[in-house]
């Protein structure tokens, strides 16, 4: 048997101090790498930047570890340095001592591949470190986002008037942000395409997102469509009760604007209105949090709409993981109601894993993951009165029902991930020693 190649996992954080969709995925597929037995992972997490209450940091160095037994390291920075490259490239200086800090790390650890899931707080100059310091290594990169594309968030939202955006460019973009001047937007796309450009192999979890970096300027060659796996939940019977209507609607995840909370409640509202959701008893539960951080006019409206629609909506807060299934098992459909592109959205696996229909915007990484007709359906891009005719739609046969649990695919599990990235590490490493 072969000796098995040291892999380094980056990432923004840790699902310990905020369980994100990057980071659980991150942690996941090196737990489920280590199981492989062709890769001795490691896991080195930022600390910093969004953690609350971060671990102590030691005298004399930025790492810690937090569990020995599954090779997991803090990386303590100033968490400034966030994807807005005009802060990186001009503060260079006081960037300083985090790469150096990265590069001890990268020597004492030796690894054969380092795969980057997250930039955010850490800067894209540690790419760039990475090459120095190990020049043989295999460098990767799993996009979960649009950043790099677009300054505002990473939404390729218009910020003027929450349009779609389909492209980046120096004037483009000078319209979203008048206060930065286009030839800065010319700087920070160069500034990370050159850093980018020491990345062997880019993997992308939606073919969508794989599209808008190769339009972006990422060479095909270099970017690859790589499913995300997911980690079974608990065992559970998975098989809806027999009914006659299908009548029980839930959201899932941060209620907030651009996974369009207030595009769903306005759905209802009209439903409530016209006597549909009487008709059908219907009945929507939103299960997440978040709405705390969106600003106070966005949170009124949306406040307003749960008064308006309180008779079937309820919004039950925030969920622990472990109680995903339970809360799966107690309602038919899952709405995705996001106005923006998404990517490989994880409720949408979530719910497939649990045999539950999607009803979801019809764009993007959404579209691409649910087909329409077949194991959900599609909705005009934030539009109350499509999605309102959607659900009217959907609940008005039950049959249907029948007929789209019966469309879900399989969902990939880490495992069949982990084995999948083990076996394109070791391909590509050795065609680097070619």
């Amino acid at each position: 048997m072969s000796t098995p190649l040291r892999v380094l996992y980056v990432c923004h954080n840790h699902p310990d101090l905020r369980p994100g969709g990057t980071e659980i995925y991150a942690l996941a597929l090196h737990h489920a790498m280590r199981a492989t037995e062709m890769c001795d992972s490691l896991f080195l997490a930022q600390v910093g930047g969004l953690s609350i209450d971060p671990p102590m940091q030691r005298a004399g160095t930025r790492f810690s570890l937090i569990r020995a037994e599954t090779h997991e390291y803090w990386f303590a920075t100033h968490g400034r340095q966030w994807l807005s490259l005009y802060q990186i490239y001009r503060s260079q200086h006081g960037q300083q001592p985090l790469t150096n800090s990265f590069d001890e790390f990268l020597r004492a650890v030796q690894p054969d591949v380092v795969h980057f899931h997250h930039i955010m707080f850490l800067g894209y100059d540690l790419l760039w470190q990475t090459r120095m310091t190990l020049p043989h290594a295999l460098i990767c990169m799993t996009w979960h986002e649009y950043l790099a594309i677009c300054h505002h968030n990473g939404q390729m939202i218009r910020k003027f008037n929450n349009a779609l955006c389909d492209y980046a460019d120096p004037q483009r973009c000078h319209r979203c942000f008048p206060e930065i001047a286009p030839v800065a937007f010319f700087r920070r796309k160069a500034f990370l395409q050159a850093h980018l450009s020491v990345v062997d192999r880019f993997f992308a979890p939606s073919r969508f997102l794989k599209d808008r970096y190769v339009n972006w300027g990422i060479p095909e060659q270099k970017i690859q469509h790589e499913p995300n796996g997911h980690v079974p939940s608990l065992p559970v019977n998975m098989q809806a009760p027999p009914q006659q209507v299908r009548n029980r609607f839930a959201f899932f995840g941060r209620v907030c604007r651009y996974k369009g909370i207030d595009v769903v409640l306005k759905a209802m509202r009209i439903l409530i209105q016209n006597g549909t959701a009487r008709k059908f008893k219907l009945r929507l539960s939103i299960f997440g949090s978040g709405l705390e951080m969106e600003n106070e006019q966005f949170q009124d409206r949306v406040r307003v709409l749960l008064k308006q629609t309180r008779c079937c909506v309820t919004l039950h807060g925030r969920y622990h993981p472990d109680e995903l299934p339970d809360l799966m098992q107690s309602v038919d459909w899952v709405v995705v109601p996001s106005i923006w592109w998404e990517n490989a959205p994880l409720v949408i696996q979530e719910s497939f894993m649990h045999r539950r229909p999607v009803i979801c915007s019809d764009i993007g990484g959404m579209a691409e993951h649910v087909t329409h007709g077949v194991n959900g359906f599609h909705f005009q891009t934030g539009s109350a009165q499509s999605l309102a005719q959607t659900l009217t739609h959907a609940v008005s046969n039950a049959e249907q029902w029948e007929q789209l649990e019966a469309g879900i695919p399989a969902v990939r599990s880490i495992e069949e991930a982990a084995l999948s990235m083990a076996q394109i590490y070791q391909r590509l490493c050795q065609h680097k020693q070619l």
